[in-house]
């Protein structure tokens, strides 16, 4: 006879482009999807079951994006469903042969409070790239649960399965030390008052370290969320120290990218005939501002 499910979770799926999110979104669902829009927007929205161990599984597969910065619809969708609590868990893909590039969308989940699993692919193509990556070190220094998979093969999804199914349970969330002082010291003692202005237990998902370097960073969308509940006293303290930076976007990115480094400090090793050069070109296409022009640019391209 067979088991009845009894458990019902709720998992979103999110990535940047090309990292085989649809692969695995198929490969869990099979035909249980179901494709439909997004309420009120133009981007599709699909959403997929599974059964693992008496638990069923819904899975809400979210627009490839690069960040949670919010400049395109797409990323908009995103952070507003990592903002409502909807999931149980995030499942975050990254490109194992990309990873700086692709670990980006990462550093803007520290801070975030949704139990995070993250999952290497392209695996195969890092290591034919000469790129041999220490997964137990990334999971160590992340904090987070970390499953390398080749989407393609039944046993990397059977472990996937398996890792995920211990972190409903166990909701861990990445590290925030290393990047918090780092905005600490490049904003100075503005980013603690900042905090200090902010509720103690952050809005909602978003703790006060996430909402000020958003803040910094000159994020519309969570500055007017700031606004609506902190109240105006408590926005004008806010807003009167933030007036002083017009920069902040990119001190923000700059600050990621350190934490990028750190975390991937003797966890990556290259052969030397392949080992490849930071690209500067990298850096401004999931820049959270520079981004979006790059993209436009190429799409541009793309029409001639």
């Amino acid at each position: 006879m067979q088991a009845v499910a009894q458990k019902n979770i709720t998992i979103g799926l999110m990535g940047q482009p090309n990292t085989g999110k649809s692969t695995l979104f198929n490969g869990l669902t099979g035909s249980k999807q179901h494709v439909g829009n997004w309420a009120g927007k133009t981007v599709e929205q699909k959403q997929g079951e599974f059964t693992y161990h008496n638990t069923t599984y819904k899975i809400v597969d979210l627009p490839g994006t690069y960040s949670l910065a919010a400049n395109s619809e797409e990323e908009l969708i995103t952070r507003d469903y990592v903002y409502s609590s909807k999931s149980d868990a995030i499942v975050v893909m990254i490109d194992a042969s990309q990873l700086e590039r692709s670990m980006y969308l990462l550093s803007d989940f520290i801070g975030v409070h949704v139990p995070l699993v993250v999952v290497p692919t392209m695996i195969d193509v890092a290591e034919k790239n000469g790129k041999k990556i220490d997964y137990k070190k990334l999971e160590q220094r992340l904090g987070v649960p970390v499953v390398p998979i080749v989407t393609t093969q039944k046993d990397g999804i059977t472990k996937f399965l398996s890792r995920l199914e211990a972190a409903t349970g166990d909701k861990k969330y990445i590290g925030t030390d290393f990047i918090t002082q780092k905005y600490h010291e490049n904003f100075g003692t503005d980013f603690g008052k900042v905090i200090a202005a902010l509720p103690k237990n952050g809005i909602g998902n978003y703790s006060s370290e996430w909402i000020a370097a958003k803040l910094f960073e000159g994020d519309d969308n969570i500055k007017a969320l700031t606004k609506e509940k902190s109240g105006q006293s408590i926005w004008k303290i806010v807003e009167s120290i933030l007036n002083s930076y017009s920069d902040g976007a990119i001190i923000g990115a700059n600050c990621k990218y350190e934490w990028i480094d750190n975390v991937l400090a003797n966890a990556v090793q290259a052969h030397p005939n392949k080992r490849q050069k930071k690209s500067g070109f990298d850096r401004i296409a999931v820049h959270p501002i520079w981004g979006s022009l790059w993209r436009l640019f190429w799409f541009c391209l793309d029409l001639l």
